[in-house]
This record gives C-alpha cells, sequence and structure tokens, in this order.
C-alpha cells in the first residue's frame, strides 16, 4: 500500500471525505489522487491536523494505523 492510500484508508476509516480531508489540510483537490509519494513539508501539515495518524504505519509499515497517545 503507498503512502497515499495508507491516507486513504485512514480517512476513510474516520468518516472524513476527501473534500473535508482537503478543506482541514489546504492540499489541492488533486493531492490524494496524484503519485504515490508525499513530501515532507505535506506530512508535517497532515500529522498536525490528523495527530492521532501513526507515522511509523504511514511511512514504515508496522504497528497501527492510529498512534499511541503521549501522556504527559
Amino acid at each position: 500500500m503507498t503512502t497515499k492510500e495508507k491516507i486513504k484508508y485512514y480517512i476513510d476509516s474516520k468518516g472524513i471525505s476527501k473534500n473535508k480531508f482537503y478543506t482541514i489540510t489546504g492540499l489541492s483537490t488533486s493531492f490524494l489522487d496524484s503519485g504515490n509519494t508525499i513530501g515532507v513539508d505535506k506530512a508535517k501539515i497532515i500529522i498536525e491536523k490528523f495527530p492521532d495518524l501513526s507515522l511509523e504505519w504511514l511511512f514504515f509499515d508496522p504497528g497501527p494505523t492510529l498512534a499511541k497517545k503521549v501522556v504527559s
């Protein structure tokens, strides 16, 4: 599964439409449908807006889709 396919899977599992995703992130409406990879700048935006998305899963495959909550 590509990084963008994983993002699509994540937003679908959260009940978020692509349009809502684009509105939340400010990314272009063709972002998820063009190419397979994302740059660091786009990844930063997505993680800032969706902090429960696991970076480990998104980029390295192992582990759950959702990140563990950090208790301070």
